[in-house]
């Protein structure tokens, strides 16, 4: 039995199948959902029709691709890599805003500046500045 037969209105290129057991006794063992791939991380709009799986662009992930890969962030601005500076505590970011996370006393989107009153940027953050020191000199 083809696909045709189980869902004669369906266009087999947006939806996919998916068993079901609780009906097998009378031999309607399959159902049928939308591929419902994102517009935005989807290469197509169809789906594979047994998995549901969706093709995604690269950056993209997700049965939909509806959510950033992991080391690219930014969805609504297509997923590019994170990009993350030196002072970041990793090569991951925030797979919605984009931004990365870093070490003590650094700051920025990518942790690639010091705090006010910091210095020192380098791979475990920047150095605070004493005020005590700044006092007595």
């Amino acid at each position: 039995m083809g696909m045709k037969n189980f869902c004669p209105r369906c266009n087999t290129s947006s939806v996919y199948s998916i068993p079901n057991r609780s009906y097998s006794h009378y031999n309607l063992s399959i159902f049928f959902a939308a591929c419902d791939c994102s517009p935005v991380g989807s290469e197509v709009e169809e789906c594979d029709v047994v998995t549901g799986k969706c093709q995604c662009k690269f950056g993209f992930s997700g049965r939909k691709c509806s959510v950033c890969d992991v080391g690219f962030g930014k969805f609504n601005d297509g997923c590019p890599p994170c990009d993350c500076g030196v002072a970041a505590t990793a090569q991951v970011c925030d797979l919605v805003t984009g931004n990365c996370t870093c070490q003590n006393g650094a700051q920025s989107p990518r942790c690639t500046e010091c705090l006010p009153l910091h210095f020192g940027l380098s791979a475990s953050g920047c150095q605070g500045k004493s005020l005590f020191l700044d006092l007595l000199l």
